[in-house]
């Protein structure tokens, strides 16, 4: 699924909207940003520095939750976030038990599981879906979407955007305007679209940078608009001056392709290569990839060679 590294990093956001209605980029009413604010949240909330024995259970997840992707604090590490919600899922603490299920089950599906610890995962998302549809439902219709079984994908993204899951509606979006389930309605595909773009600029309206550089990326399609094209640049900016890593990834990937930016392949490494260290998977088979097939040295092949053995940890 993943076969032209180059564009690996692409957000969901671009993918759908890419053959969504023309009209359905553009004409965006765009929220003031406080670029100087708004990317508070990409500062994880939990110390690093904190052992993880000194962690509440609630702290645990939460930590977990980050390990699963990595940000500016955390290298990714699926091993080290199992551990720690693995021993809370029969907690006696309903909320914390079905919070770590959901985040174990991530875990589990991150990696490449045995067919009965993919049921397991899925299971554990389904116990945990009455009360926390958003995340749970959002995990399982990616599940479903992942093996090509859309319309049980459709079903669990309806859940979690009704429990107010931007994503879901990016996903929903992605799933009417590639015809992948049957429409409700002739107008299904251009209305989901509109609303996903909503949902995500409303989120980084109120300061969410989660979804920052989704935004930014709906702003790039409209290559034409050389004023939204250059405030979607300056989310991704400020978005990379806060250490996000999948900010870094597609700056890069502009950098790489020299169509917005003027390409500059220095400034591309340099991006990846950081994104990389702060455990962003995409960059690291990026910058592996790169590295292999134009390594000068053996230190350059064994540099690559490492990376996309990290990427696949």
């Amino acid at each position: 699924m993943r076969a032209n590294l180059l564009f690996a990093g692409i957000s969901l956001t671009a993918l759908l909207l890419a053959s969504a209605p023309a009209q359905a980029a553009t004409g965006l009413s765009l929220p003031k940003i406080d670029f100087t604010k708004s990317c508070k949240n990409f500062s994880s909330k939990i110390d690093s520095k904190r052992s993880d024995a000194s962690l509440t259970p609630s702290e645990k997840i939460d930590r977990a939750s980050i390990l699963i992707n990595g940000d500016a604090s955390y290298v990714r590490d699926l091993d080290r976030a199992r551990s720690l919600v693995e021993p809370l899922v029969t907690s006696p603490n309903s909320k914390i038990s079905n919070r770590a299920k959901i985040v174990l089950a991530r875990v589990m599906l991150s990696s490449s599981p045995l067919p009965s610890e993919e049921r397991q995962a899925v299971a554990y998302l389904i116990e945990a879906l009455p009360s926390n549809p958003q995340t749970a439902g959002n995990a399982l219709g990616n599940f479903y979407f992942r093996n090509d079984d859309f319309l049980s994908a459709e079903k669990y993204f309806k859940q979690a955007a009704a429990a107010g899951q931007p994503i879901s509606y990016v996903m929903l979006a992605r799933l009417y305007t590639q015809n992948l389930v049957p429409l409700p309605n002739e107008t299904a595909a251009e209305d989901m679209s509109k609303l996903a773009q909503n949902q995500l600029l409303e989120e980084v309206a109120k300061g969410n940078c989660t979804y920052l550089d989704d935004v930014a990326e709906i702003l790039l399609l409209d290559g034409e608009n050389p004023e939204q094209v250059k405030y979607a640049l300056q989310w991704l900016e400020a978005a990379v001056e806060a250490n996000d890593p999948k900010a870094m990834m597609r700056l890069a990937e502009l950098y790489h392709a020299g169509k917005v930016l003027e390409r500059d392949e220095s400034k591309a490494f340099m991006l990846w290569e950081k994104a990389a260290v702060r455990g962003n998977v995409f960059a690291m088979q990026q910058l592996g990839f790169l590295l292999l097939t134009t390594a000068k040295t053996d230190d350059q092949h064994a540099d690559g060679l490492n990376w996309l053995i990290k990427s696949g940890k």
